[in-house]
């Protein structure tokens, strides 16, 4: 049956698999499920916590392409957002709420999917959370009061931003603080080793703070 006719929706599964495909073994979720007019699965999307996307057919699996990487961004097979890249033949569902509803689960009612470092180019498990639609605009804040000081998110590890993220306001106004003073020691203060090393310190002695 033509995939471009079946009726598709994120889907999680408890469970995983390992494929061999191609020269390596891949892990692989389930996030979505085609339906026929029937309401019956007929299709299966898998993906990587990388962010790859997998057909199984009779003849082995195959790789399918989300629609940035051969169509304009702005594109109705887009969805007619440029921030958020589709698959191909079900244009609805957007390539990161698929992994993050393989690797995260459904969407809790009201949730919002949030890039953590704020590329939505990278809907990689690691960089995707459901969070609720304040939380997604406090986080947005926060990335640009980092940039502001020098700091691009994505430059920095997920572990970093979820550190970060965790901090309430008082909290993070010493965090900035702590990240210039650490900062004006360095050199070349905006170089990408310089800032994790920063940041690191940064958050060290805000959550020295924190328990003391």
């Amino acid at each position: 049956m033509n995939i471009s006719k079946l009726h598709w929706r994120y889907a999680h599964e408890a469970y995983a698999i390992n494929a061999f495909i191609g020269d390596q073994w891949l892990h692989l979720r389930v996030c979505a499920y085609g339906y026929d007019e029937n309401d019956e699965i007929r299709h299966t999307l898998y993906c990587t916590s990388d962010g790859r996307f997998f057909h199984k057919r009779k003849d082995g699996w195959r790789e399918i392409i989300p629609t940035h990487l051969d169509h304009p961004r702005t594109s109705k097979a887009c969805g007619g957002n440029r921030d958020c890249p589709s698959m191909r033949h079900h244009s609805h569902l957007y390539c990161h709420k698929l992994v993050c509803t393989a690797f995260h689960g459904q969407r809790p009612d009201g949730y919002e999917c949030d890039h953590l470092n704020g590329n939505h180019l990278d809907w990689t498990a690691d960089n995707l959370q459901w969070v609720t639609p304040e939380e997604n605009r406090r986080r947005a804040k926060c990335a640009s009061r980092l940039r502001k000081i020098g700091i691009s998110p994505k430059l920095l590890t997920y572990y970093q931003l979820q550190s970060i993220y965790k901090l309430n306001a008082e909290e993070f106004d010493y965090f900035i603080e702590q990240f210039k003073h650490f900062a004006a020691n360095d050199p070349s203060p905006l170089s990408k080793i310089n800032i994790d090393c920063d940041v690191f310190l940064a958050l060290d002695s805000t959550y020295s703070r924190i328990k003391n």
